[in-house]
């Protein structure tokens, strides 16, 4: 379907299209049902009784998963719902966690736990990567816990775990 190619008036209750016969027949039509929701969503409408009606719709619409807006007669994918408080914190410290791990695992440990275990070992060179790991796990955390506490106030947007990864320190061997 062309984008942006095509638009939606109100006329009876129903939808008008506005664009080329070719972008027309590529549409798909979306069966509004009487609480005004998506009810259906196919390439060839069908007849129904009122109060139910058809609208054109995008390809990628959904039924019960897309919103109708009755003012403008248009379909638009839904707004993702903010994620609470609980699940920001979950997301970014289950990506530092596993970055941790990924890391430790890198070199041949568990995992982050494992690694840092070795700091305080009789053996200078396990002791030395030991000791590396555990300060790392700490600023990492202290760095993550800062971020939180600036996303909580609202002082800084919420990063993506990829764009919080790229800013923790990194571990020096």
């Amino acid at each position: 379907m062309a984008a942006a190619s095509w638009e939606l008036l109100a006329q009876s209750g129903t939808s008008a299209f506005i664009g080329s016969a070719e972008e027309r027949a590529e549409m798909k039509r979306a069966l509004i049902d009487d609480l005004g929701r998506i009810a259906q969503v196919e390439a060839v409408e069908s007849p129904v009784a009122e109060p139910f009606f058809w609208v054109d719709c995008p390809d990628d619409c959904e039924a019960y998963q897309w919103q109708f807006d009755p003012v403008t007669q248009t379909c638009s994918a839904p707004i993702p719902p903010v994620p609470t408080p609980e699940e920001i914190q979950k997301a970014m410290t289950d990506a530092v966690q596993k970055h941790l791990d990924a890391a430790a695992q890198a070199r041949g440990y568990d995992g982050i736990l494992s690694a840092a275990s070795y700091a305080g070992d009789t053996h200078p060179p396990f002791d030395v990567e030991g000791i590396a790991y555990k300060n790392w796990r700490s600023a990492v955390w202290l760095y993550c816990y800062q971020v939180l506490a600036d996303v909580k106030a609202g002082t800084r947007a919420i990063p993506t775990p990829e764009a919080l990864i790229a800013e923790l320190p990194v571990l020096a061997l």
